[in-house]
């Protein structure tokens, strides 16, 4: 949140900083405590502050604001730690795409004992890896989706009961039967065609009738390059299926869709020549739909 005070200028610069730089940078700490301290009301919240104040302290003392070392950090801001480092990882940036999964698990495995505290640094790398070779998508997680029923579409998020699929969000004006779920997990975006039953106002019961199929892996993202009267732009391809491909485009936050302008398409699979038909947004982020028209050589 901090961030939000300092320079563009910084936050998008390729390559490393300079050190005048660098110092304005770390003023985001002091920033994102100032704004979590204003909204904490009640004493039992009055540690979150502290917490956020120290995510980027390290474990051997090298960090900021304070150099604290070891346990001198709150458990608390030790998770932090490598929560921040794990999202910064494994999201797109302006001057870079996102880390491949092994390559995440190795520099957390490198900091070990240095940046992060050993023992988080093991449990962080056993859960990442156990992610890694899961091949389930639903796992009775909760994951962002976009639910499109005829005109109506709503952002919310998918929750999975024993018997049922949910969906929640806001509110709910749907009068048809029938529409398509958007679900979004880590680098991968997954189509669906359900019947829909509300159970309540921001609440409505999904059963899946139909899977598109995809060649994604949950984690690792695949990179394309779109191209267009000379400008190309990197993506991030979340979906391969049957005449589709989708992606987000890797830093430029959004784009108008126009039917009528044709691309090409490079990625690892194939390159290819199309349109963009539409774009849906899953946890405001939006993914925009490639038709393929044909394959080049």
């Amino acid at each position: 949140m901090g961030k939000i005070y300092v320079s563009e200028r910084i936050l998008n610069k390729e390559g490393r900083l300079t050190a005048e730089e660098y110092e304005e940078m770390k003023k985001h700490v002091d920033y994102s405590y100032n704004i979590v301290k204003d909204l904490m009301l009640w004493d039992v919240e009055s540690h979150i502050a502290d917490w956020v104040l120290q995510h980027h302290e390290k474990f051997d003392g090298s960090g900021y604001p304070f150099g604290l070392r070891g346990e001198e950090i709150t458990l608390e801001g030790r998770i932090l730690k490598i929560a921040d480092a794990l999202d910064a990882m494994l999201s797109p940036r302006s001057y870079r795409d996102p880390f491949p999964l092994s390559d995440v698990i190795w520099e957390i495995r490198r900091f070990k004992g240095k940046d992060f505290d050993p023992v988080l640094a093991d449990l962080a790398i056993d859960l990442l890896n156990e992610k890694k070779e899961s091949p389930g998508l639903f796992e009775g997680r909760m994951l962002p989706a976009t639910l499109v029923a005829g005109e109506k579409v709503h952002e919310g998020i998918l929750r999975r009961t024993e018997r049922f699929h949910v969906f929640i969000s806001d509110t709910f004006d749907f009068s048809e039967h029938r529409g398509t779920l958007f679900v979004s997990r880590y680098n991968s975006l997954h189509k669906f065609n359900v019947k829909i039953s509300p159970l309540d106002h921001d609440k409505a019961k999904l059963e899946i009738e139909e899977t598109s199929a995809s060649t994604r892996s949950w984690w690792d993202p695949v990179i394309g390059v779109l191209e267009s009267d000379g400008m190309k732009r990197n993506v991030i391809i979340s979906n391969i299926s049957n005449g589709e491909i989708v992606f987000i485009l890797s830093g430029v936050r959004d784009m108008e869709v126009d039917n009528e302008r044709i691309f090409k398409l490079e990625s690892p699979e194939g390159s290819y020549v199309g349109f963009i038909s539409n774009k849906v947004r899953v946890a405001g982020v939006p993914h925009f739909i490639f038709k393929k028209v044909k394959e080049r050589r």
